[in-house]
């Protein structure tokens, strides 16, 4: 059996090669970055859109993703894990973390040992804590990434 890189994974599962191009990943990240936008769609349109872009690989649609869920979980209208909606926005949310930290990962050329890594920088970026995620819940979203090592310099 052949090992395979990410990039070649990536490769083979993305038919749409601009979704792996550089300057849409540079995209993705500043629309996630950017102050959070308030979507005007109701619940049911907007979950069958982050469903698709999920499931596609759409990464400016990822981006999108996190910049309209991280308000759930930031400052004074951050949702309590009883509050109706967390799990659906947490879950949405990792899975979109998820997209972005795979992109980031292929754009470094990096190999998948990595992948924790790349999560936790996106989710730096938009100012959200991993800790306030329901992982119990929710950890099976990056059960396929591999645990993460670390040492002191």
């Amino acid at each position: 059996m052949i090992n395979k890189t990410l990039k070649e994974k990536l490769d083979e599962r993305i038919s749409d090669k601009k979704q792996l191009d550089i300057k849409t990943w540079k995209k993705a990240i500043n629309i996630a970055t950017a102050k959070s936008k308030k979507p005007k769609d109701m619940w049911s349109r907007r979950a069958m859109r982050y469903q698709n872009a999920v499931d596609n690989f759409e990464i400016i649609e990822c981006g999108k993703i996190l910049n309209e869920t991280k308000i759930h979980f930031q400052g004074s209208k951050k949702l309590k894990k009883s509050d109706d909606g967390f799990h659906t926005y947490a879950a949405f949310f990792l899975f979109a973390a998820k997209q972005m930290a795979i992109c980031c990962t292929y754009h470094n050329n990096q190999g998948t040992e990595m992948l924790r890594y790349n999560l936790a920088w996106v989710m730096a970026q938009v100012n959200v804590d991993l800790n306030v995620l329901d992982l119990e819940t929710h950890g099976y979203i990056i059960a396929d990434f591999p645990e993460q090592s670390y040492t002191k310099n």
